[in-house]
Formats: C-alpha cells, structure tokens, sequence
C-alpha cells in the first residue's frame, strides 16, 4: 500500500505507440457484481468502465459519490479526468517496469469477482487511510506450502493527484502487483523491501522525478529527505527506503538484485538474509548509501536537485580542537549516523578516533569536500581518520550492516604542534 502524494526516464528506454495510432478508450455501463468486496460501489452508484489491452478500469459516475473522481456527468461515455489519464499511463508503466526483466503481475480472472476478464483491474474507489492515494490486493489460493494461482488488483483514490504525483502512484502501486507474483504470501515482505522497492520503481520509470524545483520538493525527494534526516535504521523507513535501493542498483543498472530479492522470499528465505545474497557487499553498499544521501548531491549515478541537501536537518557537530570532545553513536542493524566534523590546522592536528568501531572498517568513512571518502586505519579494536594539517571539515559516515547493535564512540587525540 502507498500513503502520501508521489514525483528523464532514468535508464529505461521503451518505445511506446504513438497515441494517434491507438483508438481512445470510452467508457461504457459495467456490471457491480464483477468488482471485489474492497472496491464494491453503492447501491445507487452508476459502475463504468473503460479498458486498454491490458487493464480494466473502473469508477462511479454518480455525482456526489465518495467513489466519484473529479468531473463526473452522470454518463459512462465521457471519462473524467482522472480515469482518462489512468487509461494513458498504465500501459506505459507496465512496459517500462517489465523492460528491466520483472514478470508481469497475475491476472484475477481465477477470482469469483474478477473483474470479467483478465485484464488487471484498476478501481477508483475511495479509501479510509488518511492520505493515502493508492493501494493493492493481493491474493492466492493454496494447498499446503504449494500456491495454485495468484490474482492482484488495485485500487486508485478518486482524490489522487494529478500530474507526476498521479504516475509514481500508477507505478508503485503496479510494481507491488509485480511482487505479489514472486511473492504471493506479501506479508512476507517487510516495508523497507516492499514499500522502498515500489518507490525505487517509481523513480525508475516516472518522468520528472529528479527534475529541480524551487517551489516543490516531491514525494520522492521527500522520502529521500527524510531517509537522509533519519534516525532510523534502513529497516524501520519503509518507503523512506528507496533510496537505498537507488543507489545499490545504480538506478536502473542492476535491477537484478530486487529481482533476486524477490524470488529468493517468494521461495522462503528471510528478507534480510535475501539481501545479503543478492548483496554481498552489503557493508559498502549501506556506506555509499549513507555518504550519498548524507552529502546531497547525487544517488546511485543521479544528479539530486541543487536545493536537495537545503530538506534535512544539519547532523551534529564535532569541533576538533585541545579539548578533545567526546561523543556516541549507537546503532540498529542497516542504521547509519552521522557527523559534520570541522578542525583547524597549523597549531593542532590529530586524528579522529572511532572507539570500538574495528569491526565495521569497509562500513565508515570521512567525506571531504569533494566527496572523496576519507579510509580509516584499524588501530587495535578501534578506526583511526588521520586528519590533514590544514583548515578542513568534513561528513563522517558510520552505518552497521550487521545483524546486531552496536555502540561506537566517537573521539579525538590531538596532538599540539609548536
């Protein structure tokens, strides 16, 4: 399910037909006994529908409706706004999301109210969640560990943005349809891989999303704020998560490792065990992440708007000097922390120190202002930054990518020169 508004086709090229070759839709009277319990209309709704080759949508035209979009006449034949642009986008976003070698979503036609065919349907409908624009069912029939058949669904809140808000809706929510094909049993895929890999999706194959704005941050860029302001570990952001995913597929480059994800929970494996497969360098992966999104200016090989790193609050400071500050990060499993650290040269140099750190060397770093990181040297069971003589600041990047807490401290020994 998704909650909240979503916003250069980043790596995915697909040709699409023209839309003066194909005929626009129209809508025409439906048949409420064909729509599922959890998008059923009213008793004096007037159910319509119009459909593409691979979708069927469906909406109320009853004026004053909950289930009414915008722009409603009484008559099936004129589509509303909304339903209109359903019809032109959703072709296009299941293209681009099985262009990177996902399979397509299961058809409902094996459910008793399914629509009438096996196009997959799309209902707008209203919703009871506050602020949420869009959601899919997912649903399979079993016998003992053994899935028979698999069917999907979505649902579109008739309040849903238009625009780029309206495409990272279509797309996310498509992409959950996809992962209800690896993963029938889709509780058994937590919110950060669930709710972050729809969103990743959606940054893939929606225009715009990266576009630089003065005005509007977007939800996406939104989410990536948060994750980068976060105190959470990567396992408690949910769709804050994305970017994660972003930068450990390159963008579009490697979409093979959420498939892999995917089949690998589908068949049993734990999520966070999946991961670590399809990852292995998990450690480093978490780390670029962090330095990526703490810094602001680029993920995963995209170029962040300008005004990115103006979204989320400043880390805290370490100022290194004679007296030596002395400080403490503590860490969940995938969690990652940082801090803006600044030292003057000529009298005083030193190192910073990461007290007990040893353990997670390939997981933190010193980034300068180039965006070069800084390795540290394992000095003991502790991480060791020799700082250079002149005037600098920098951001220091710790993340945990084990399956435990851990607390480090963070230190300096300075050394008076002269």
């Amino acid at each position: 399910m998704r909650r909240g508004a979503q916003a250069v086709l980043v790596g995915v090229l697909v040709a699409v037909t023209p839309a003066a070759a194909v005929a626009a839709p129209t809508g025409v009277p439906a048949n409420r006994a064909l729509v599922p319990a959890n998008a059923a209309f009213a008793r004096a709704a007037i159910p319509c529908t119009a459909t593409t080759a691979r979708f069927r949508v469906w909406w109320d035209e009853r004026k004053g409706s909950p289930d009414a979009p915008p722009g409603v006449d009484g008559r099936c034949r004129t589509l509303p706004p909304l339903v209109a642009r359903l019809l032109a986008d959703v072709e296009r976003v299941r293209v681009a999301e099985l262009a990177l070698g996902f399979t397509d979503a299961p058809d409902d036609r094996a459910l008793s109210r399914n629509g009438g065919d096996a196009r997959h349907d799309v209902y707008v409908h209203h919703s009871s969640g506050r602020g949420e624009t869009g959601s899919e069912w997912c649903s399979y029939l079993s016998r003992g560990s053994t899935i028979l058949r698999t069917s999907s669904y979505t649902i579109v809140s008739p309040g849903a943005g238009a625009g780029i808000d309206l495409d990272e809706t279509v797309a996310h929510e498509y992409f959950h349809a996809i992962q209800c094909r690896y993963v029938p049993r889709i509780t058994r895929l937590p919110p950060w891989i669930a709710e972050g890999t729809a969103n990743w999706m959606a940054a893939l194959v929606t225009p715009g999303v990266f576009a630089p704005s003065p005005t509007r941050i977007g939800n996406l860029m939104g989410r990536l704020a948060s994750s980068a302001s976060s105190t959470l570990p990567l396992t408690g952001q949910g769709y804050d998560a994305w970017g994660f995913w972003y930068s450990a597929t390159g963008g579009a480059a490697r979409p093979g490792i959420v498939r892999q994800i995917l089949q690998r929970v589908g068949s049993g494996t734990g999520a966070l065990a999946a991961t670590r497969l399809a990852i292995p360098a998990l450690a480093e992966a978490l780390r670029t992440y962090a330095t990526e999104v703490g810094r602001g200016t680029m993920i995963g090989g995209t170029t962040l708007p300008l005004a990115f790193p103006n979204w989320f609050a400043d880390p805290p400071s370490v100022v290194i000097g004679p007296d030596a500050p002395t400080d403490a990060l503590t860490l969940e499993p995938l969690g990652y922390g940082y801090r803006a650290v600044s030292w003057t040269g000529g009298s005083v140099g030193g190192n910073l120190t990461l007290v007990g750190a040893g353990p997670l060397a390939t997981s933190c770093a010193l980034v300068g202002a180039d965006g070069t990181p800084l390795a540290p040297t394992v000095v003991g069971g502790d991480l060791l930054f020799a700082l250079p003589t002149s005037d600098g600041t920098a951001l220091l990047v710790v993340t945990n990518p084990s399956a435990v807490a851990v607390r480090v401290g963070v230190t300096t020994r300075v050394a008076t020169v002269g």
